[in-house]
């Protein structure tokens, strides 16, 4: 299952990418997380669906000390691509 989301709130600046390939890196999945102009974040989820599915509900309540709080997640499934591990790409 692949997936493409958009995380808004307070997710730039504040390491959410890197959370979030920490987390898919965890949960063996791969994909992308890359910030829009919008100052949002567009993330390429793809595996196990269980995992995505898990992985989504985490991002979407992903809340700390360190600022990142996603205040909505929306995702659509999309064609599957083949990524190599999960990766965080420029600003």
């Amino acid at each position: 299952m692949e997936i493409i989301a958009t995380a808004k709130g307070r997710v730039q600046g504040v390491n959410f990418r890197a959370y979030a390939k920490s987390l898919a890196d965890a949960m063996r999945l791969s994909g992308y997380a890359k910030n829009l102009d919008s100052g949002d974040v567009e993330i390429v989820v793809n595996g196990d669906g269980e995992m995505v599915a898990e992985f989504l509900e985490t991002i979407k309540n992903k809340r700390d000390g360190n600022g990142i709080r996603v205040d909505s997640l929306s995702w659509k499934e999309k064609k599957e691509e083949k990524y190599e591990g999960f990766s965080t790409r420029g600003d």
